[in-house]
């Protein structure tokens, strides 16, 4: 998982995710596996990455603005607590 623009990807016959599962931070990724797991055993293309208003705010902007261009159809987003939720 990164930060940055990328992320990890499991793509469709186009290479383009449909789906993107976001959190706040690395150690959010116990509570989200089960989602990515479930996408795998469906086929349905994903990506997952890190991504905070609170830490990286541009890096989230942007994820926000470019995710109907990147081909994503539905945000999965979630956290540990959900008190940081908010921050996705």
């Amino acid at each position: 998982m990164t930060r940055k623009s990328g992320g990890s990807r499991a793509a469709d016959k186009s290479g383009t995710p449909l789906v993107d599962i976001a959190m706040g931070s690395d150690s959010d990724w116990p509570i989200l596996k089960d989602a990515a797991e479930m996408l795998e055993r469906l086929g349905v293309s994903y990506e997952k990455r890190v991504v905070s208003a609170h830490r990286t705010p541009d890096d989230m902007s942007e994820y926000g603005r470019s995710a109907a261009k990147r081909g994503l159809k539905v945000i999965v987003a979630g956290a540990r607590s959900e008190e940081h939720t908010s921050e996705l």
